[in-house]
């Protein structure tokens, strides 16, 4: 899968320090409860930053990653996609791949007709008279998310041309930072917690830090509206659902964040 984010080799990673305070059994649920959510990121990012192939269609339809969604999303946010899957065969699985690269093309890529502007500035343009205007395609919201982005050492991949607001580069952004979470913690499991200074954020906690700061100034502030749109556009199952998805796992994932951070510093 394209990543669209990967790690800024030429600067320096975060504050190195471990986390603290777990011990080597909750650090590794720890580390394999970032690994899901990072998958996951890597899902979402992947399904709208480029038409589906056929091998990862085949992977959804094998139904191990869609069960893991389940797991956890809360409610019944995969039923309409597991209804979907359950009709797809072999004999059907070719045509069906055809509806959903077109599909594609008219909701992200061609500026025409049932296109949905997959871009943040796009839906916080600025109010004028007590009434919403769309934004720029690309205005400050793009310029603040490119900045996180340096700042936490990440940047956009070569292959990828879509601009740092586009929702698939906000979503691998996620992605990127879960990993980064992920290799912090992996790296605890070899430290003594007793040396560790409790005055100190830890990497992982820093890496979070800037999960929390995306969410919350970026991603639940827009993709509500982006959702809708695809709502009210795509005729296709497939988008809906996997759309619905994302808002849900968007809002769920920030909302466990903050409750963390809750945890941690009382």
């Amino acid at each position: 899968m394209t990543t669209g984010i990967h790690e800024n080799t030429h600067q320096e990673r975060l504050n190195p320090t471990s986390s603290k305070g777990l011990s080597k059994g909750e650090q590794e649920i720890e580390h394999q409860n970032v690994q899901i959510r990072e998958a996951i990121y890597s899902f979402f990012s992947f399904i709208f930053l480029q038409p589906i192939t056929e091998e990862s269609l085949r992977k959804i339809c094998d139904g191990f990653f869609l069960n893991d969604l389940t797991e956890v999303l809360r409610g019944d946010a995969t039923v309409e996609l597991q209804q979907y899957l359950s009709k797809l065969d072999s004999n059907s699985l070719a045509d069906e791949l055809a509806v959903l690269k077109q599909e594609y093309m008219s909701l992200f890529s061609v500026p025409t007709g049932r296109y949905v502007t997959p871009f943040e500035d796009i839906y916080r343009g600025k109010t004028t008279d007590g009434q919403p205007h769309r934004g720029p395609l690309l205005g400050v919201r793009a310029i603040a998310a490119k900045q996180m982005y340096r700042e936490a050492g990440a940047e956009i991949d070569n292959t990828i041309k879509e601009l740092p607001n586009h929702i698939g580069v906000e979503l691998s952004f996620m992605r990127f930072l879960c990993e980064r979470e992920a290799a912090s913690v992996a790296d605890n499991n070899d430290v003594d917690q007793e040396t560790i200074d409790t005055n100190e954020f830890s990497q992982s906690e820093i890496y979070r830090a800037y999960q929390i700061r995306f969410l919350s100034e970026h991603l639940t502030r827009w993709f509500p509206e982006l959702n809708e749109e695809i709502q009210n556009k795509s005729p296709h199952v497939f988008y809906r659902s996997i759309s619905n998805m994302t808002q849900v796992f968007l809002q769920q994932d920030l909302d466990m964040l903050r409750e963390q951070l809750l945890n941690t510093i009382q």
